[in-house]
């Protein structure tokens, strides 16, 4: 297998090096305004209606997961090392190019985990190579390198790995200026109490405010109180970084058992009477034994409905400055299941840049 990847990466540098070189674009301005959508999902499979979707929403710019890296420890002798996982899948060219055609720029995400980072201590000039390489072939082997004039960094560091990604940041930032390509990263609310990074623009991430694995939790994807503590005493305007800001546009199930968190589940309708009660109109009981998304739910779990209500992101939104062409605004992300939940009209009121909401 590891040979067979090896050959398999020697054949996109190949194939890169051998393309025409793509045009350079002068990067976006830093206070020019646009619509932008994430696509978080492991296939790029972007359904027709979601293709209508960019359109009828003027969708200038599509932030693109390739992968996340993570830590890959064969056995307890073997250290474990930063590695690509869950790399996207392109299966139809035809319908990539579609897409593709649709949108002016394309920001190419990687996911960076915290044991990950730890990983890339005293190496970091290294995997910043590594990391741009990697963006940038596949940007060039799926035929959107013309695109790109930025790249994002998504890590939800701590005070203790801050010194490993700010110097890692500043490798990428160094060889990305030489491909003419800004470098942003995702800024959580709660690092906005904390030193920026050096890059050359955040995206804030207005939601994942609450506690996802404590029981009482009312919604951990957003609420306006949660959001408040962190938005407050003008946190954003003193912010030494140019922001855009991302809202969320979808919903999931939070499994528990005897009050212990378990994880996540993508489903969002549990009101099937043979397998579920409904405790109250965000909870409900497990009645029978059954599998989602390769998790074995058992009698007696607890699902806590969770759903990026649309007054409450307006409710939100009116807490954050705008005005000019300062601020972006992104949402997450691109699903159609989700996005059907939203009015069209209510979907450009999101989009609005105005500071009157």
């Amino acid at each position: 297998m590891r040979k067979f990847n090896y050959i398999l990466l020697l054949a996109v540098v190949f194939l890169t090096a051998c393309d025409k070189a793509p045009a350079r674009r002068t990067p976006v301005v830093k206070d020019e305004s646009f619509n932008g959508i994430y696509f978080w999902r492991t296939t790029f499979d972007v359904s027709a209606k979601e293709r209508a979707f960019l359109k009828e929403h003027e969708i200038d710019r599509l932030y693109l997961r390739l992968f996340d890296v993570d830590v890959a420890q064969q056995n307890l002798l073997e250290s474990s090392q930063p590695t690509p996982i869950a790399t996207i899948i392109f299966t139809d060219s035809v319908a990539t190019a579609k897409t593709i055609s649709l949108v002016r720029d394309i920001v190419p995400v990687a996911f960076i985990t915290l044991p990950a980072l730890k990983g890339m201590r005293y190496a970091e000039k290294e995997y910043a190579r590594k990391l741009v390489t990697r963006m940038l072939n596949m940007s060039s082997y799926h035929q959107f390198r013309d695109k790109v004039t930025e790249i994002q960094i998504d890590c939800d560091w701590t005070p203790s790995t801050e010194h490993i990604y700010f110097a890692l940041l500043g490798e990428i930032k160094e060889l990305l200026k030489k491909e003419q390509i800004m470098l942003s990263v995702t800024i959580r609310l709660h690092q906005l109490r904390t030193a920026p990074p050096p890059v050359d623009k955040g995206v804030l991430m207005v939601y994942n405010t609450g506690s996802i694995k404590e029981p009482k939790t009312i919604n951990s994807i957003l609420t306006v109180e949660d959001a408040a503590q962190y938005l407050s005493h003008n946190s954003v305007e003193k912010y030494k970084l140019p922001l855009d800001y991302a809202f969320p546009t979808f919903s999931w199930g939070v499994w528990f058992r005897c009050n212990q968190y378990l994880g996540i589940l993508h489903r969002d309708n549990y009101e099937n009477p043979h397998y579920y009660s409904m405790i109250d109109s965000t909870h409900f009981e497990v009645l029978h034994p059954h599998v989602i998304e390769e998790r074995c739910l058992q009698k007696g779990d607890i699902i806590r409905l969770e759903k990026s209500d649309y007054e409450t992101i307006i409710k939100t939104k009116s807490l954050l400055p705008f005005g000019g062409n300062r601020h972006s605004i992104i949402l997450y992300h691109l699903d159609a299941n989700k996005l059907k939940d939203y009015e069209s009209e209510k979907i450009d009121y999101l989009y609005c840049h105005s500071d009157r909401n």
